[in-house]
């Protein structure tokens, strides 16, 4: 273990979970500490606030340093406000904003306000997506549907999945059998155990087993 901390302390590039990087900032204050690092980038950074851990780092081993000793910021998101209803009014927005930047010690930026030469060339606000649409024949009675669909209800799926194929069924009534199995496909080629859940290898087999017998099921429902 010691060795692997050494290791990671002489790299040039450290990618960490944001747990990951407070529990060696906490546990082997010894070896890293936050003014280690030159630049420090948060993605999806718009999650720094309330009691997320991107917080509490900038809280605890950030700010407590002095300005000299500090490393760059840089934080990236597509979304920076987060949780934003309808009643919000432009002051509490731009409130929220505020509170982002000084939590990250950093200046809220886009490509057009960095460089609008930059942006243009890119095109980044090209318009013209190419739209198509698919039209499927729905049954004469969402019943009908649900009563044929493969359901799960019997067989010994891990219970962190269930919720995915309930949805399916859902996917099914509103886009059709060719959405579903297209889906189903997709996930067969990316999914894995889900070891964190515990998941066994024989619960994932079943499971791929199923959405087998979804995919099977709606190539039926498509020649129809």
């Amino acid at each position: 273990q010691h060795q692997s901390l050494q290791v990671s302390k002489e790299a040039d590039i450290l990618v960490a979970t944001h747990g990951a990087i407070h529990d060696l900032l906490m546990h082997y204050g010894d070896i890293f500490t936050m003014s280690d690092f030159n630049l420090v980038v948060f993605d999806e950074c718009h999650y720094a606030s309330g009691s997320h851990q991107y917080k509490l780092l900038m809280e605890k081993w950030y700010h407590t340093l002095p300005k000299d000793k500090r490393p760059h910021i840089l934080g990236l998101t597509a979304s920076p406000l987060m949780n934003i209803k309808h009643a919000h009014s432009d002051e509490h927005l731009a409130t929220q904003l505020q509170a982002l930047e000084e939590t990250l010690d950093s200046r809220l930026a886009t490509v057009r306000t960095i460089s609008p030469w930059l942006f243009s060339s890119l095109d980044l606000m090209n318009n013209n997506a190419e739209e198509l649409t698919i039209y499927y024949r729905a049954e004469s009675s969402r019943e009908s549907k649900n009563s044929s669909f493969p359901t799960h209800d019997h067989i010994q799926v891990h219970s962190s999945r269930k919720r995915e194929l309930n949805q399916l069924r859902i996917l099914y009534d509103d886009l059709g059998p060719l959405v579903v199995s297209i889906y189903c496909e997709s996930v067969l080629n990316e999914v894995s155990c889900n070891v964190y859940e515990k998941e066994s290898a024989g619960q994932f087999h079943i499971l791929a087993s199923h959405f087998q017998r979804i995919i099977a099921f709606c190539r039926s429902q498509i020649s129809l």
